[in-house]
């Protein structure tokens, strides 16, 4: 049996999506190169993104009978707010991976050398000029929120980070970039999918990004002027499918393959799984796109996808105001997700 619901990874650019990508193609077809837009895209899908809600099912669901995965990667600014996608949809599992931004500001690409040189080459004139960089600004926030709000820096007001919270909370399944391997291993053992081969350490830093800049003015100039972004990675982490933090205390087995154990009680100290519940609420696209092994059948589930649609038809289907889903609604609407996926 094929799912009927879609995965999607909301890509910021440098949080991983080519592991991400690379990860989910050896899991099923999956779009050629980055994964977010194939050879094979339906006629009838459009090739934009984001979606509007009204069209989030039937573009989820027409995507899912080719691909079991894509991603969006998002770069520039979404030219339509993502809150406007129905994220509640049953045809669609979505999930986002985090990274301290300040880190991801210091993400090496050919524009970035271009424009203030090689970091381990860097001059105090150069880093001067990176910090000062206006396009990279609480760069998470300002695509994740309605109003691009993230862009007014260290005047960035706390309702633009409850905005950026309000849409994390939407998605199915948040990732922290930090244990990146580990996180991938328990979305598989979520969905019922075999484990990726990630390499391992995958996203794990060896030098503070302190250490790397090697000046603590500019290195605070930074960080004030992503306060926002830091406070919202720092949140999410609460959210995280996997807790980075008790990897790092050796409470996980980096050997330990998910699908194969039969104890999750063995890595629960890690794995946040009622994180959509436990959170504490403080008030150049690219379209690439590869013909990989299809997902072997699953159990036929109906009973159980109308029984778990029976209990959220008003959650999932009829809601209009995003902002009043409640938590039983939530947790309803994410294991109705999960169970058409499979």
């Amino acid at each position: 049996k094929l799912g009927r619901a879609l995965l999607l990874n909301v890509h910021i650019t440098h949080h991983g999506g080519t592991t991400v990508c690379n990860a989910m193609k050896q899991l099923g077809h999956a779009p050629e190169g980055a994964c977010n837009r194939g050879d094979d895209w339906p006629e009838t899908v459009p090739k934009y993104r984001p979606w509007g809600y009204d069209e989030t099912d039937e573009n989820a669901k027409a995507l899912r009978n080719v691909y079991h995965f894509i991603s969006w990667e998002f770069g520039i600014i979404p030219p339509t707010p993502l809150k406007e996608v129905k994220w509640e949809s049953p045809n669609l599992v979505s999930f986002i991976v985090m990274k301290d931004p300040i880190d991801r500001r210091l993400s090496g690409d050919a524009t970035t050398s271009k424009l203030f040189g090689e970091e381990a080459d860097r001059t105090e004139e150069q880093w001067e000029a990176f910090a000062k960089y206006d396009g990279s600004i609480n760069f998470m926030l300002t695509r994740l929120t309605p109003d691009h709000c993230g862009e007014e820096g260290e005047n960035a007001t706390i309702a633009c980070l409850e905005h950026g919270k309000e849409l994390l909370r939407r998605f199915t399944f948040i990732l922290d970039i930090q244990c990146l391997e580990e996180g991938l291993e328990a979305l598989a053992n979520e969905l019922g999918l075999p484990i990726p081969d990630v390499k391992k350490g995958r996203g794990r830093t060896s030098m503070s990004a302190r250490e790397r800049i090697g000046n603590d003015d500019i290195y605070d100039f930074i960080v004030g002027r992503n306060r926002l972004d830091l406070e919202l990675y720092e949140w999410s982490k609460s959210l995280s499918l996997v807790d980075c933090s008790a990897l790092d205390e050796g409470d996980f087995d980096d050997d330990l393959n998910v699908a194969d154990a039969g104890d999750v009680d063995q890595f629960s100290d890690a794995i946040n799984y009622n994180y959509t519940l436990n959170a504490t609420d403080y008030s150049d696209d690219k379209f690439d796109a590869e013909d990989d092994s299809v997902f072997n059948n699953q159990s036929d589930s109906k009973s159980t996808n109308e029984e778990l649609g029976s209990e959220i038809s008003l959650a999932s289907n009829n809601i209009t105001n995003q902002d009043n889903i409640n938590i039983d609604d939530r947790e309803s609407i994410r294991a109705l997700q999960i169970e058409n996926y499979k």
